[in-house]
């Protein structure tokens, strides 16, 4: 009976796993970051590609740069969620076995 909820718990963590892997991959990576040209602050998106960091201007009124502020904070909430989920996940399967 226990191994029966235990599976249960299982096959839930596993669709948790692959909606949050959905909803992360329709997020944007990396950071934003000010540069100050001239006295004058200017955002840039730096994102890590491999090994190297790669910075794009981002030509952003101020409610679309918090929407995408906002956007990059969520994804990396869902990320914390997924290592969360990817723990519950390792203890359960060796309780199962």
């Amino acid at each position: 009976m226990i191994k029966n909820v235990l599976r249960e718990e299982l096959d839930r963590l596993q669709r948790m796993e692959k909606v949050y892997r959905e909803k992360i991959a329709m997020l944007p990576k990396g950071s934003i970051q000010y540069k100050y040209i001239n006295g004058r602050k200017y955002p840039y998106l730096f994102v890590r590609e491999g090994k190297q960091v790669k910075s794009q201007y981002l030509k952003l009124d101020e409610k679309a740069l918090s929407e995408f502020q906002f956007q990059i904070e969520q994804r990396r909430k869902y990320e914390k969620v997924l290592i969360d989920i990817n723990k519950d996940y390792k203890i359960i399967s060796k309780a199962i076995h």
